[in-house]
């Protein structure tokens, strides 16, 4: 290869992350389902544009609950918030009970991976 061409290097559009996260889905429903069920690759794409609307409707709402809050930090309180104006009915009483059990096994694991404190000699 001639000293004057250089290699492209790749453009960082995200495509790479889509891939992954519908092979991460057709690995999910795999696992759950066995041989008994299978995605088509339209499904997966449905799929992925659902994820994507339920999250940037999380993020708006997130935001408008921010700044009614007057608060420039996403806290648990603004979380829960978010979720309850983004879901209703059963998806919001199962989203609200499965976010407590994630931070409440976040929070048991971040106490017991804490370093030990060392004392003062």
């Amino acid at each position: 290869m001639p000293a004057t061409m250089a290699k492209k290097r790749r453009s960082g559009t995200g495509a790479e992350s889509l891939a992954r996260q519908a092979i991460y889905l057709a690995k999910l429903a795999k696992a759950k389902h066995g041989k008994d069920l299978s995605i088509s690759g339209q499904a997966l794409g449905e799929l992925e544009r659902v994820f994507d609307f339920v999250t940037e409707s999380l993020m708006t709402n997130c935001q408008a609950s921010m700044k009614m809050m007057k608060t420039k930090t996403l806290s648990l309180k603004v979380a829960r918030c978010a979720s309850e104006v983004t879901f209703t009915g059963r998806l919001r009483e199962d989203a609200t009970v499965r976010g407590a059990r994630a931070v409440m096994n976040y929070e048991k694991r971040a106490t017991a991976t804490e370093p030990a404190s060392v004392s003062a000699a």
